[in-house]
């Protein structure tokens, strides 16, 4: 007998457990290949994870210096920026709260010098004792040759 004969009447034990290897294998290559999609699907999710991680950590520094920028540009147009009505108003009254203390302080430096002090007039001095001027020889008029 044949071992691949179809014959129903003969007995193909070797047949069968070759077909039976066959299929096992089958199972396992398929199942080799689920574990193998699987492991693949696996790899690609963490590969794009790791990539949005740091797409999200670039885009979080983009961000954050848009944020610095963006307050710098305000601080600018704040520095920038004309007063407004109140401000002005708020100056004018400094302004003129300042014109009313200087002039306080012109008058009342002012007012000392209008109103002369009496002056004590200076202690004096003993009178010293006067010497007898020296006398000079009379002139006599002559050209001063002998």
């Amino acid at each position: 007998m044949w071992i691949g004969s179809r014959d129903k009447g003969e007995d193909h034990r070797v047949g069968r457990a070759m077909a039976k290897k066959d299929k096992d294998k089958k199972k396992d290559s398929q199942a080799g290949r689920g574990d193998a999609v699987r492991s693949a699907v696996d790899q690609a999710f963490q590969a794009t994870a790791e990539q949005a991680e740091s797409a999200r950590v670039g885009a979080q520094a983009i961000v954050d210096e848009f944020a610095q920028a963006a307050s710098r540009v305000r601080d600018v147009l704040e520095d920038l920026r004309p007063p407004t009505g109140d401000e002005v108003t708020d100056l004018r009254k400094t302004v003129a709260t300042l014109e009313q203390r200087v002039a306080a302080l012109e008058a009342a430096q002012a007012k000392p010098a209008a109103a002369p002090r009496a002056r004590k007039s200076p202690a004096k001095k003993p009178a010293a004792a006067k010497k007898p001027a020296a006398t000079k020889p009379a002139d006599t008029g002559g050209t001063g040759r002998s």
